[in-house]
């Protein structure tokens, strides 16, 4: 058995080929195999691989399913002790490289050592990994380089062979694959190879490839990126009792963190005082729930302990604020996460979080989601379609899914507003411009449903707890009324402007909560279709855009000549390729998408 094989996988990159070939020639150390697997080219390279046929062990030419086709042929085709992968084009730093290699006792499963990239003005510069540590983080931002790189034969016969599913990132897979496997990865301090810019992984023209086969890798591997549910609750039966269902489904890593108990009057929540808010004894039990919330919460938790965590002061006890819950949490989270924020009357379905998630995925630079919602004010009464207005303010509502690291902490819940490590807490809201816009979030199908005023007894807290002075007379009257639209203020003075209250049925939203005759209540699970108002708050979210980008264009010389066109276009191109990746090609979501990208196109 040869102490090494070297595998050289090559297409129509002859110039590349000869170098890669006389590298390997001119090595000093001559326990090797040289294997060659062309993918027919077409370009000379075939002739060059015949007239250096005493220098090559092995060589195919044949045509194949893309690069990791090719390596894995050469891997089936070597019989050395330690792979490496020098392509067409890579060269060995020196003569004597496999000799400084053999010189180390060799007994680990993989080996690294450094590479020297040459750039486009011949620069080079060194890759040297040697300090760093190689955990989840290091391969969330780096690859270790496959030119460097020394397998030992039996990783591929207990870990299998390279996923040539992937078109560019299928080295970085295979590594991470065996990261998951705790195989060590052990740095020798060599100089391996001369690698030169140009090549596919850092071609500007397969960046978006790249990301999302990053995202693909990280997920299949290390379920990336988990997804840490986070709920404050008092008294919050029955719909507490919805998400479950939606969550133990879910085919990722997730966390519900579980905060229950009354939160004082103080902080960011302290605007309620003006109003006559209290937090009277009838509507807690020393400080916890008092109708079945606490019971239920401890039975999630005996149930479902590996996946659930539960906050709770000492009987007696309130929460300084709301700050102190939702910070209670983060202590626990000690990975890079997508934190949820779901209150217990804010329902999302199966569907919605997995494409949530893989925009997050695809775009691993967002911070944050912004949302729109259907506002439940009875159990079939909506606020929909007023944009701008209560509920659905794009300028404050609604924040709901951030990614966070170790470190992250709240300073403000209402409105929410975080910190990661290193960030300032007086620096502008830094997640504007790095956040999925309501637009972005709709246009997706990415509303959820919220009934903040779905049942009696919400109404009967918000009395009290944000001095909303005769709320359950105001919303019962509500109930009442058979002829719609009606305006919301009418019925529920704290509101000022003139949202209206229509039939859920009128907007085909199917409620995803059911309340029957005798009270009870029941859910649904079962996907719903998206309900045809997504269309058009989905389009009255761009009129706004560009609405608000033509009046800056007024007052700014910089922009009177830019062509808004080209503005809306590239904004619904880069929806559109979202949906593409994210949804099947003929969902409903889609079309709806389509019919608004069309009529914005129209505008001028």
């Amino acid at each position: 058995m040869p102490k090494f094989s070297i595998i050289t996988i090559n297409f129509n990159n002859n110039e590349g080929l000869e170098k890669t070939i006389a590298s390997v020639i001119a090595q000093k150390y001559q326990d090797y195999e040289f294997i060659v697997v062309d993918a027919k080219s077409s370009d000379g390279s075939v002739e060059t691989i015949k007239e250096n046929a005493s220098a090559i062990t092995k060589w195919v030419t044949e045509k194949d399913s893309g690069r990791y086709n090719g390596m894995n042929k050469g891997i089936k085709m070597s019989s050395g002790e330690y792979l490496i992968f020098l392509n067409s084009g890579d060269i060995f730093c020196s003569d004597y490289v496999l000799l400084e290699v053999s010189n180390h006792v060799l007994t680990e499963l993989v080996y690294f050592g450094n590479l020297i990239v040459k750039g486009a003005d011949n620069a080079l510069w060194v890759v040297d990994f040697g300090k760093q540590v190689l955990n989840m983080e290091f391969f969330q931002k780096y690859a270790l380089p496959h030119q460097a790189m020394f397998y030992h034969r039996n990783v591929f016969q207990m870990y299998g062979a390279y996923d040539e599913s992937y078109m560019v990132t299928g080295d970085q897979d295979f590594n991470l694959r065996l990261f998951k496997n705790n195989i060590s990865f052990k740095h020798i301090p060599v100089a391996v190879a001369i690698y030169n810019i140009g090549g596919i992984s850092s071609n500007p023209k397969y960046e978006r490839i790249i990301r999302e086969e990053k995202g693909e890798m990280f997920d299949t591997n290390l379920g990336y990126p988990p997804v840490h549910f986070f709920t404050i609750v008092l008294n919050g039966l029955p719909y507490l009792k919805y998400h479950i269902n939606v969550f133990k489904k879910l085919p990722f890593p997730w966390h519900w963190h579980i905060i229950e108990g009354v939160a004082d009057l103080t902080g960011d929540t302290a605007w309620s005082l003006t109003t006559g808010a209290t937090i009277p004894e009838k509507i807690h039990k020393d400080g916890r729930s008092k109708d079945g919330t606490s019971e239920y919460i401890d039975e999630l938790l005996e149930k479902y302990p590996d996946n659930i965590t539960v906050y709770r002061k000492p009987l007696g006890q309130v929460w300084n604020g709301k700050v102190e819950m939702v910070n209670a949490p983060l202590v626990n989270i000690q990975e890079e996460t997508l934190l949820w924020e779901v209150d217990c009357d804010e329902f999302w379905t199966y569907e919605q979080i997995i494409t949530m998630r893989n925009m997050f995925k695809l775009y691993p630079e967002k911070l944050a989601a912004h949302f729109l919602a259907y506002i439940f004010v009875g159990k079939d009464i909506v606020l929909a379609d007023n944009i701008g207005k209560y509920g659905n303010n794009p300028e404050q509502e609604w924040y709901r899914v951030w990614r966070v690291f170790p470190g992250t902490k709240w300073i403000a819940h209402e409105p929410p507003k975080l910190i990661r490590p290193g960030e300032d807490q007086e620096s502008p809201d830094f997640e504007k411009d790095r956040t999925f816009t309501h637009v972005e979030t709709a246009a997706a199908g990415l509303i959820f449903q919220h009934f903040a005023y779905g049942i009696a007894k919400q109404l009967h807290f918000k009395e009290f707890y944000y001095g909303y002075k005769d709320a359950t007379k105001q919303w019962e009257l509500l109930q009442k009324v058979e002829k719609f639209p009606v305006y919301f203020r009418e019925y529920c003075q704290w509101v000022t402007d003139t949202t209206t209250v229509r039939k859920a049925s009128d907007f085909g939203i199917i409620p995803l909560m059911k309340t029957f005759e005798d009270g009870k209540y029941g859910f649904v699970y079962d996907p719903v279709p998206i309900p045809k108002i997504a269309e058009n708050m989905t389009f009255r979210l761009v009129q706004q855009l560009i609405d608000r980008v033509k009046m800056v264009s007024r007052n700014s010389a910089a922009l009177e000549n830019s062509d808004y066109s080209i503005i809306e276009q590239k904004l619904f191109k880069r929806i559109h390729r979202m949906l593409r990746k994210l949804l099947p090609p003929n969902s409903k979501i889609e079309t709806v998408v389509k019919k608004v990208i069309k009529i914005v196109l129209k505008m001028k």
